[in-house]
């Protein structure tokens, strides 16, 4: 095979620097990404609306919303505590306390009935 052309050789050289370049990079940015995410801040605006399905929001003068989870183990070892909250709560009579599951509503059902939360918590799926 005959010499190629020194203007040939450089190109390809060129060529090959970029493409392994461009490699490099699209290699680290998906390291990055995977590895070294930030987790969200999650926050919510001073007096932002909770629109919540079936929920009068007028019903009381304050409303406590809990987030819950069946198979959460914070949630479950936190159990007493809410029972603790939610009959003092209920004692002063002007605060309506709401629990939301991810789960179906029958998920939720289980978690009230095993967890033997009071009657004033409710279950509101989203």
């Amino acid at each position: 095979m005959p010499d190629q052309p020194s203007a040939t050789k450089k190109l390809k050289r060129v060529l090959n620097y970029a493409i392994l370049s461009a490699a490099l990079l699209f290699c680290g940015v998906a390291v990055k990404k995977l590895y070294f995410v930030k987790p969200a801040d999650y926050k919510i605006a001073p007096h932002a609306r909770l629109t919540i399905k079936g929920v009068d929001w007028t019903k009381a003068d304050r409303t406590l919303v809990l987030a819950l989870k069946k198979d959460c183990r914070y949630c479950t070892e936190s159990a007493q505590f809410y029972r603790k909250l939610v009959r003092e709560l209920a004692n002063e009579g002007n605060t309506q306390v709401i629990a939301l599951f991810p789960e179906k509503e029958t998920g939720g059902d289980a978690y009230l009935s095993e967890s033997k939360e009071p009657d004033p918590l409710r279950e509101r799926s989203p």
